[in-house]
Formats: C-alpha cells, sequence, structure tokens
C-alpha cells in the first residue's frame, strides 16, 4: 500500500505518530503534507536540519507540508515513502533512537532510490553523496534491499 491521506503510523518506541493529511496521488504530484506528533521529551528526527524537539509536558503537533512546482518531480512521492519505510523498519527494530537506519546498504538503497536527487545531506558534496550513495545502492539491491517498505498502518484518528 502506497501511502495516502488518512494513512496513521505509530513508532511507539521512538515516542512518534505520523499521519500523512494530502499525498502526491491526491494532489497532482505537487504537495505531501504530514502531521508529526512526538510525546514529551522527543524529537521527530535528529538530523542537520530544522526539526522541533517536545520540551512540553504535552503531545507536540507539527504540519510539514512540501509542495513542488513541476509535478513530474517524484520527490515528494519519495519522501512520504521514506518516512514510511522509516516507520516499517523502526518497528522490526532497524531504525535508531535518532531516526537513522541501522544496515546501511538499506539506507543507502532508501535516500538513493526515494530521495535522491531532490534532497540532499549537509555537508558532505553533492557529487561525493551522488557517488557513495550509487555504489552503496547498487550492493544493497544487489543483497535483496528494497528502498520501499509498506508500514502496517494504524486507524486514522483525528
Amino acid at each position: 500500500m502506497m501511502p495516502h491521506a488518512g494513512l496513521e503510523l505509530t513508532d511507539e518506541r521512538r515516542g512518534l505518530r505520523l499521519v500523512y493529511r494530502a499525498t502526491p496521488a491526491e494532489t497532482g504530484g505537487r504537495r505531501l503534507e504530514m502531521d508529526w506528533y512526538a510525546q514529551p521529551g522527543r524529537v521527530t528526527v535528529a538530523r542537520p536540519h530544522v526539526h522541533p524537539w517536545n520540551v512540553g509536558s504535552g503531545e507536540m503537533h507539527v504540519r510539514q507540508t512540501i509542495t513542488v512546482e513541476d509535478p513530474t518531480t517524484e520527490i515528494a512521492e519519495g519522501v512520504a515513502r521514506y518516512f514510511e519505510t522509516v516507520f516499517a523498519l523502526s518497528a522490526r527494530g532497524g531504525v535508531d533512537e535518532k531516526g537513522d537506519i541501522r544496515d546501511p546498504l538499506q539506507s543507502a538503497v532508501s535516500i538513493r532510490e526515494l530521495l535522491m536527487p531532490g534532497t540532499w545531506l549537509a555537508g558532505p558534496p553533492r557529487w561525493a553523496q551522488s557517488a557513495l550513495f550509487a555504489a552503496l545502492a547498487a550492493i544493497g539491491r544487489l543483497a535483496g534491499r528494497k528502498a520501499y517498505i509498506p508500514a502496517q498502518p494504524e486507524p486514522a484518528s483525528s
């Protein structure tokens, strides 16, 4: 099943819940809208870009929207599928507390096929990332890794 509006994923280990509100399939490829919920003391992901940390006593809610001008790009769909893959892997113990995929070959395949070339990691030059992820993803695919792993959805709530 592909991500769709209303799909709700829960990561109890990391105290996160993700609800897809609009996906590229429903918006002509132009928008991805997701609601993130984090329990107190939890961070949505630890990355070198801004993601809020919940320091309050109640559940934190953040709406993330990605809008693209060119609906022929697959970045919004790739991001939707990437987050679903991370939730699926986390349910199996395949993601660390920071939200990183533990298996480097799985990580390379998922990042290369779902996120690149529309997004890049902060720091290393793009040419280096492109070469590294291409090589590791090729090995990962040969080892049987798949970029997209569907999660077991939870019933949506409002």
